[in-house]
């Protein structure tokens, strides 16, 4: 059984108390990541175009499959969405389960979607210069806990995580970079065993995407810590649909 800290943890907790939940976590949203694994594979195999170093065969490929990619990207974050909602509801100790957080994912597709978008363009612009992207990057990355569980609109999501993160933003990156450079390494290394080009893009995507919980377990735990830290509380009720 997973309990919400009442106080504001050491950054070592975080992550130890992250890797705990996406334990706990993991059984229950297997069903979310064979989908997510079966869609990406398919993705990349249907459109090999996309792997290539070529900036012109990326666009040209895009441009030719646009309608292929919004569908797959809409079902992607459809997927993320639930995956990252039934997640929360296990850490508050309220899983209804599958069902309920697909549904919630579809209540939240549009607004999830417009975030999603906007912090990638805001990203994009920031790393124009560098250092202003890799600040947003971890910055704005809480609307997804906020538009989930707060019922915020787009760009006060943006705004709000902004906020809750000054102050706290080095620890915050370190949170949230562990379990990516966890994952990325690990996918690396294994993927590496093989010579095959795509059966090495596979094997990295499978890594990959069984560890994306983590990286979500770890939002969800930095989410609640700042909450913590800018003396905001913890409703007993956040999760429920």
């Amino acid at each position: 059984m997973f309990k919400l800290p009442t106080k504001p943890q050491l950054t070592g907790e975080v992550i130890k108390n992250s890797a705990y939940l996406f334990k706990l976590c993991f059984p229950k949203i297997f069903y979310f990541i064979l989908i997510d694994i079966a869609l990406s594979i398919l993705f990349h195999i249907s459109m090999p175009q996309i792997n290539s170093l070529e900036p012109k065969t990326i666009m040209l490929a895009m441009e030719d499959s646009f309608i292929f990619i919004t569908f797959y990207a809409v079902i992607t974050v459809m997927i993320h969405t639930a995956m990252f909602y039934q997640i929360g509801m296990i850490a508050k100790q309220c899983d209804l389960g599958i069902s309920v957080s697909l549904l919630k994912s579809l209540q939240k597709l549009l607004p999830i979607m417009l975030a999603t978008i906007l912090y990638l363009v805001l990203i994009g612009i920031g790393l124009m210069i560098i250092i202003p992207g890799i600040i947003l990057a971890v910055s704005l990355r809480f609307f997804t806990p906020l538009i989930l569980f707060e019922n915020v609109s787009v760009m006060d999501s943006l705004k709000i995580s902004y906020q809750l993160v000054r102050g706290n933003w080095l620890r915050t990156l370190v949170v949230l970079a562990i379990p990516l450079l966890f994952s990325m390494s690990l996918g690396i290394i294994i993927s590496g065993l093989f010579t095959n080009i795509l059966i090495m893009q596979i094997v990295y995507l499978v890594v990959d995407k069984m560890l994306i919980p983590l990286f979500y377990a770890a939002i969800l735990l930095q989410f609640y810590d700042l909450k913590l830290r800018n003396n905001l509380p913890i409703e007993s009720n956040d999760f429920i649909a």
